[in-house]
């Protein structure tokens, strides 16, 4: 079958736009900027029925990941649904009675799948659990014996003798190898032994700004003493200037790029002669040459506080370094924790993965060969080290290098990314969009789904005008940042005859809003506002709303539950929830506010209710793990 041919079976009302047929059909390796609503889902399945139908490939050959569970489940049943409409086909047909091994996952999952078969080369059991919450407790728990353990370290006892040991144990400790995402593969380099080392980038970043603000320590001196040979009445007794010069010439005298105790302390004791400095209260304030020598004379202030905060770091460089050594030491000891007890974290997992596909060849070519096609969803929300694991199951046949692979090195046609660096939401959990737009520049089979199918067209037009003002523009140098692209609408959705409910701006001026405290305050005159409108479109007005069935619009009466308010913090939730009660309009929240939802009101009604209901077992066992009775989990178990 030609592609033509196969797309028209694929798409027999020929709906797909040009955009979506040529990702469908593309034989080269793609990067596929797919917008909210654009049909990229629809995309990938019919993607996959493509590879099935054309080049008769099996489930187990083609490797399709997302980033959640809900969005396996859905392209699981998104891509059945598309390969049994085209069950007489006898390549699909066998694809449906083998769909059983299709390898449909989430990278996380696929990520364990690798390491699993790893993992005894690692001195990890293969039984392993993934459990990022178990992870942090083994941290603490592991930590409060090791800061006790080396409480005579001369080190620790300063930094205990400033903090608590809980708050050493956790923070200082736990944390440090918590936070910051390393692995068992992948530890910091807490030694001074390497340029690279946390110790020699902290000390060289001192270093640094040590010369930058003793820079503009000294440019500000320059600039006070231009300003004295102009305005002499301010210094009749010479004090300021002839510091200035005892400074400027002690400044000329120092070698910056030779930096240690002896030179920061001399620069410290001169500068401080000069900060100690007041300007008379009396001057005359309509001159300009006094109004600019008094806020240069706070600035050299102000620097000084700051070098004299680098100065006070750099000296005590030698206990950071025995700290960094205790907690190389713990991380160690932590790790070899992990390994007895077989828990992991999700970063662990990743980065076990890429070790393991990396430097033994054995499982990585296991995978190379097994997989034909790779498809990989929401791609913006994934990271580096997710993507160094798709190009090594990617490279060409031959290639045996324990480095991660270029471009020009991968399987051309093998690798289809998809995501839309404007629905990244996930970095919290090590989400980079910056590798998605690195991934675009590239690799030059650039694809765009540019069609919302979801959306009215005046929201389309709405989103285009405001999102314009917010995202940065894409000639801006900050590749961490999203770049927003216009989205289109489906020309169809302009000739469907539905009025459209017009997007509307309200504000609340300051006069508005009473100085009385007894008064209304502005999130309450905000909240009564939306009740009493949100009130009147549903019984007063019976405002008309869009409302998809298949593939036919209607209009019908809005009901409470087409109404949505999304709010940047709770802060102000509260006040919706009294005024929606007040007024009568019925509403869920995502998190319940209210004295009734915290927990030491929920102890005390479990305790009623034992009294009244003794045989309640759900109020006896929460009742046994509140702070009242406070029974652990494993005695709890």
């Amino acid at each position: 079958m030609t592609d033509a041919e196969i797309l028209l079976a694929l798409d027999p009302k020929q709906e797909f736009d040009a955009c979506q047929s040529a990702a469908i059909i593309t034989e080269k390796t793609a990067v596929v900027t797919a917008g909210a609503g654009s049909g990229k889902t629809k995309v990938l399945a019919n993607r996959y029925a493509y590879l099935i139908l054309k080049h008769g490939l099996s489930v187990d050959n083609i490797l399709t990941m997302t980033f959640t569970d809900k969005a396996v489940n859905e392209m699981y049943s998104r891509i059945y649904q598309t390969l049994y409409a085209h069950s007489e086909n006898e390549n699909a047909c066998a694809a449906i009675r083998n769909f059983n091994k299709a390898n449909i996952k989430t990278f996380d999952s696929f990520c364990a799948q690798i390491a699993r078969i790893a993992s005894p080369r690692f001195g990890i059991p293969s039984d392993f659990t993934v459990d990022n919450e178990g992870v942090k407790e083994l941290a603490v728990n592991t930590a409060l014996p090791f800061v006790l353990a080396h409480r005579e370290n001369k080190a620790l006892q300063q930094i205990i003798s400033e903090h608590t040991i809980s708050t050493v144990t956790k923070e200082l400790f736990a944390d440090s190898v918590l936070d910051n995402n390393y692995s068992l593969c992948r530890n910091a380099d807490y030694t001074c032994e390497h340029e690279n080392s946390f110790f020699n980038k902290q000390k060289n970043e001192l270093e640094t700004q040590w010369k930058r603000y003793l820079t503009l320590e000294y440019q500000t001196i320059a600039d006070i003493q231009e300003t004295l040979t102009r305005v002499k009445r301010i210094d009749s007794q010479g004090y300021i200037k002839t510091q200035a010069v005892y400074i400027k010439n002690h400044l000329d005298g120092i070698d910056l790029k030779s930096i240690d105790k002896n030179i920061m302390q001399d620069c410290i004791s001169a500068i401080k002669k000069y900060t100690d400095y007041s300007m008379p209260s009396s001057l005359p304030k309509d001159d300009d040459e006094l109004r600019n020598i008094r806020p240069k004379i706070v600035n050299l202030k102000l620097i000084y506080t700051i070098l004299l905060s680098i100065a006070n770091t750099f000296f005590q460089l030698d206990t950071v370094k025995d700290i960094f050594a205790l907690i190389a030491e713990f991380r160690d000891a932590f790790n070899a924790q992990k390994r007895a007890a077989g828990i992991l974290t999700f970063s662990d997992v990743s980065a076990l993965a890429l070790e393991a596909l990396t430097h033994h060849t054995d499982i990585r070519d296991m995978y190379k060969k097994q997989f034909t096609a790779i498809m990989c969803d929401e791609f913006q929300d994934n990271n580096s080290l997710q993507k160094d694991i798709l190009f090594l199951l990617s490279e060409k046949l031959e290639r045996t290098a324990k480095t991660i692979p270029t471009v020009d090195e991968l399987i051309d046609g093998k690798l289809f990314f998809v995501g839309d660096e404007k629905q990244s939401i996930y970095r919290f959990r090590g989400a980079d969009v910056s590798v998605f737009r690195s991934l675009s520049d590239s690799i030059s089979n650039n694809l765009n789904l540019g069609f919302n199918y979801r959306s009215a067209p005046k929201l389309i037009d709405a989103f285009n005008f405001i999102f314009h003002n917010v995202f940065l523009p894409k000639d801006k140098n900050t590749p961490y940042e999203a770049v927003y692209t216009d989205l289109h609408f489906n020309e169809k959705s302009r000739t469907q005859n539905i009025d459209e409910l017009p997007i509307q701006f309200y504000f609340i001026e300051e006069d508005q809003i009473p100085n009385d405290p007894f008064s209304p305050t502005a999130s309450d005159i905000e909240a009564i506002f939306i009740a009493k409108k949100i009130h009147s479109m549903v019984e007063i007005d019976k405002t008309k709303v869009r409302e998809r069935i298949k593939d036919t619009i209607i209009l019908r009466e809005c009901r409470y539950s087409d109404f949505a308010i999304l709010q940047r913090t709770r802060t102000h939730q509260k006040s919706f929830e009294k005024q929606f009660k007040n007024i009568g309009v019925p509403y869920n929240a995502e998190t319940p506010y209210g004295l009734f939802y915290d927990a030491p009101v929920n102890d005390l009604l479990n305790i009623l209710r034992l009294i009244v209901y003794p045989n309640d077992s759900i109020a006896y066992a929460a009742l046994l793990r509140s702070p009242f009775i406070r029974l652990s989990d494993t005695a709890f178990l």
